[in-house]
Parts: C-alpha cells; sequence; structure tokens
C-alpha cells in the first residue's frame, strides 16, 4: 500500500476519509482525533469538517453474506438523507 506525503494527502484534497479500524472496541473519536493528528490531514476538506469514517475491517473488507447491507450502510454515511422538515 502505498503512503502518501503530508504534502499529496493536501494537494489530494479528500473530501472523505474512510479508515479501517480493527480494534472495534476503541473509541471512534480517539480515532478520528488520530487521523486529524496525522501531517497534512487537517488541511484537507475532510479534516476541517471532520469527515473521517471509521469502519469496521471485518466487517467492510471480509466479503461475505453482509456485504450488500454494509455498502448500503457505507452509502448512507457518505451521503446523508438530510432530515425532512
Amino acid at each position: 500500500m502505498p503512503v502518501l506525503s503530508s504534502q499529496q494527502t493536501h494537494e489530494g484534497a479528500p473530501e472523505v476519509l474512510l479508515v479501517v479500524q480493527h480494534d472495534t472496541d476503541k473509541d471512534q473519536g480517539a480515532v478520528v482525533q488520530s487521523v486529524l493528528n496525522l501531517p497534512g490531514v487537517a488541511l484537507t476538506p475532510a479534516g476541517r469538517h471532520a469527515r473521517i469514517i471509521v469502519l469496521d475491517a471485518l466487517r467492510f473488507l471480509g466479503f461475505g453474506p453482509c456485504t450488500g447491507e454494509a455498502l448500503q450502510d457505507l452509502a448512507g454515511m457518505l451521503y446523508p438523507v438530510p432530515d425532512a422538515q
């Protein structure tokens, strides 16, 4: 897996960052904060708006019978439906 420099991360200007978490007992807020502390991440649109989605590695990378449901959940996280007024 290629490693991005802080400059490449900033220049890529991601709107959302997907992070895979193997330890599901760890607080997701702590994972998000550790990603924001990486060089260059806080300067991206994703970092400025804290659009970091933490995914359960087994659920999203396991490719089992729940893969479709996991992808639907991810789509909902990427494109949330605004609350109806």
